[in-house]
């Protein structure tokens, strides 16, 4: 999808980067400034320590993942020792990066969630871990050429946007129900209908000033709604959606995991786009 409404457009923007996964699939595709954003500074550090310290970020990851770290006990000493980076506001921390990898390896279903102290997934009691370290030299050569940028808000970054971006927002989603709704994964203030509103006018703006702006979210009609709502707001000709269905592998409950959830795609883009 990505690819077929880049058009001739060079830039590429995301303002809600998370793990990197879309940004270093598509970056290659674009030839001028790729930048990736976050407001979460616990993984706005680990992109920037993955590009610009990779051999100690390894061997401290390494040094993590033995068998005897592998318990419950040792992971909450390591959770509370990450807590107290995230509680200092700490930047540029290689051993806080290396803690984020070890927790999200160890931790319940691969989770990351902050509660009032911090980061506060269980462990996830696995027979057996493994250091991601192919994985992130092979991220790493993929992030070589994309600007990381934060942590910053999404109207921050999207306000670099022009006639010659393309704009990919993967928001915290809409609730499918009114008990579903999981808003934060990396800033208490959550994510709730004034960030959605919020977020549909940045993207509407964006289109204003022609660049393509794509979200991702549940295909629910409270979303479709307020998307309509904003496009016409800012005299936008309309808001395509692009509907699909996503396998969801994390859930309380084992048979719910790989239940499609109805999601979509909404296109933001002006009349006299390129």
């Amino acid at each position: 999808i990505i690819v077929e409404y880049k058009g001739d457009r060079s830039k590429y923007i995301e303002p809600f980067g998370g793990s990197g996964a879309v940004a270093v699939n598509v970056a290659h595709r674009f030839t001028g400034l790729k930048t990736y954003a976050e407001f979460n500074p616990e993984l706005v550090d680990l992109m920037r320590a993955i590009k610009e310290e990779l051999p100690d970020l390894i061997d401290k990851t390494e040094e993590l993942f033995s068998p005897k770290n592998n318990d419950a006990s040792r992971y909450y000493d390591f959770r509370k020792k990450f807590n107290g980076y995230v509680k200092s506001g700490e930047t540029g921390n290689v051993m806080k990066s290396a803690l984020f990898i070890y927790l999200n390896r160890h931790c319940f279903n691969g989770l990351c969630r902050y509660g009032p102290n911090g980061f506060n997934v269980p462990f996830g009691r696995y027979a057996k871990t493994v250091a991601p370290i192919d994985e992130m030299k092979a991220f790493a050569n993929l992030m070589k050429d994309v600007e990381v940028a934060g942590p910053k808000s999404f109207e921050e970054t999207m306000k670099k946007a022009d006639a010659d971006t393309l704009v990919y927002c993967d928001p915290p989603y809409f609730p499918l129900t009114p008990t579903s709704n999981f808003t934060q994964y990396s800033d208490k203030s959550g994510f709730g209908p004034e960030m959605q509103e919020k977020l549909a006018v940045a993207a509407a703006e964006c289109a204003q000033r022609g660049a393509v702006v794509l979200i991702s979210n549940h295909d629910v009609p409270a979303c479709r709604q307020l998307y309509q709502q904003i496009a016409k707001s800012h005299e936008l000709q309309k808001v395509d959606f692009q509907e699909f269905g996503v396998p969801r592998f994390i859930s309380s409950k084992g048979k719910d995991r790989g239940n499609k959830a109805s999601e979509l795609i909404a296109v933001f883009e002006a009349k006299k786009a390129r």
